[in-house]
């Protein structure tokens, strides 16, 4: 069967679908998995969205206990306490019964929300995955990269506490350090706050001089994982959290990349889930520092579900 790869950028209303060719070097697309590996495929030729094949699998994949979540959150909470790390990542999965739909659910998703990278991704290797993700790992035309920081996550009604603000914070201290490595004229923006489904995050915009398109290559690179998806520093956390969950995330907190020779749209692999036969897993995760607590940190992951069960569920 044929690969196919459909998306609607940011805050724009045409969505693009494509039958794909795997390629063997960066071209059209990119597929990142959280541990690194990269698929890339050419966009074979434009199609209907209606137009693309669906044949889904049947999956062994179970959801994450809170006993389970609860195991790993107290490791990582005393790797926080007592080592150098900063802050973690810890993920789970959210198994929903049912039938569906994959090109129903990306046209849902472009209704419903407008300001995400939306996708649809069919192969026969990766799986049937579709996201509505709110980050941007990486932006990059005319010398100019631009990224975010996006951390901090609270429900609609809660106010900011010490906790959301120090992971934020993390995270851009991180980004501003690797895009200094590849520019000397690096720009903050102001720290805003901004909504993704029924929760909020705080995001700060950073923009870099890069000297090309290769520069920026290894510059999303240099980035992956951010700490916004696995932690800090970063080689520790992600060996740490390989060794703790107990399922692997395959493309979650990985990253999407779209190129041409004049641009690059990178995006972070979040709010996403995986079709298959009877159902959909669902993949959520949230970031821990030494202040985190656990059931805090477990409705955080419950409400970033919603984004995707809207979807699923609503009707």
């Amino acid at each position: 069967m044929p690969s196919f790869f459909a998306y609607r950028l940011p805050n724009t209303q045409e969505c693009k679908a494509f039958e794909l060719t795997a390629s063997r070097s960066t071209s059209d697309l990119s597929i990142v998995s959280f541990e690194g590996r990269a698929q890339h495929f050419s966009f074979n030729k434009e199609i209907e969205l209606n137009d693309v094949l669906t044949v889904l699998q049947k999956t062994e994949l179970k959801s994450t206990s809170k006993e389970d979540y609860e195991k790993g959150f107290n490791k990582f909470l005393g790797q926080l306490k007592e080592s150098e790390l900063d802050k973690i990542v810890l993920s789970k999965l959210k198994l929903v019964e049912g039938n569906f739909h994959p090109i129903s659910i990306l046209n849902q998703l472009n209704f419903f929300y407008s300001n995400t990278f939306n996708y649809l991704l069919v192969d026969s290797e990766l799986g049937c995955w579709i996201g509505a993700t709110p980050e941007t790992l990486g932006t990059y035309e005319n010398g100019v990269f631009e990224t975010m920081s996006l951390a901090g996550t609270i429900a609609e009604g809660e106010n900011w506490s010490d906790k959301e603000k120090e992971e934020q914070q993390l995270v851009t201290d991180f980004i501003a350090s690797k895009l200094e490595d590849y520019s000397k004229q690096v720009q903050y923006g102001d720290t805003e706050e901004i909504k993704a489904g029924k929760v909020r995050h705080l995001k700060t915009v950073l923009k870099a001089t890069v000297a090309n398109h290769e520069e920026a290559e290894l510059l999303l690179k240099a980035m992956h994982p951010t700490p916004a998806t696995c932690g800090l520093p970063q080689n520790e956390a992600k060996q740490l959290i390989l060794e703790t969950e107990s399922h692997d995330r395959a493309l979650y907190t990985g990253y999407i990349s779209i190129k041409n020779a004049g641009f690059i749209n990178a995006f972070v692999n979040l709010r996403c889930m995986q079709l298959f036969k009877d159902n959909a897993v669902l993949y959520l995760g949230g970031g821990l520092t030494a202040k985190s607590e656990l059931e805090r940190e477990w409705q955080e992951t419950e409400r970033k579900a919603q984004t995707l069960l809207k979807v699923l569920i609503d009707k």
